[in-house]
């Protein structure tokens, strides 16, 4: 019965060139690029999900080697690829994130700004002195804000 990979381990993509260019081919590629001789076992360790033995880079390499002579796409290194892809993404992500924090503390602080200068404006209802409710107004935009900065914190850690 066949063991059950997670499609995003590295073992999946080992078993998967194993099984396409056979034990022997993979032994012989790994001897030929590495001048290292491996056992079946070895090989088949590297692409058991239930064995601590993790393949070290020069093999993997090796094994890659094999697939791009036999016209195979190289899977250890497509696996790899789309570690860093789903990275990338997420990194993006965090940023993309962290920039519409940044522009919604910025459309909050033109609130601020607009909301005085009308206040201060010499035809505001008190004219140059603030008003309860202008007050009020100003402190609504200050709240604000400092929701906006604290999710602007919150973005970054």
């Amino acid at each position: 019965m066949s063991k059950i990979r997670n499609l995003q381990s590295v073992e999946k993509p080992i078993s998967d060139i194993i099984t396409n260019l056979g034990i022997d081919e993979c032994i012989d590629i790994i001897s030929e690029i590495t001048g290292q001789l491996k056992s079946k076992s070895a090989l088949y360790k590297w692409g058991d999900p239930d064995t601590e033995q993790n393949i070290q880079l020069r093999y993997a390499v090796a094994l890659d080697i094999a697939c791009i002579r036999k016209g195979i796409v190289p899977r250890i290194l497509e696996h790899y690829k789309d570690m860093l892809s789903q990275e990338t993404s997420m990194i993006k992500q965090e940023r993309h994130d962290l920039i519409t924090e940044l522009l919604k503390t910025n459309s909050e602080l033109g609130k601020l700004n607009l909301t005085v200068e009308q206040v201060y404006h010499p035809n505001s209802e008190q004219g140059k002195n603030l008003s309860p409710r202008e007050i009020n107004e100003i402190n609504d935009v200050i709240v604000k804000i400092e929701a906006r900065i604290k999710e602007l914190k919150l973005s970054i850690c």
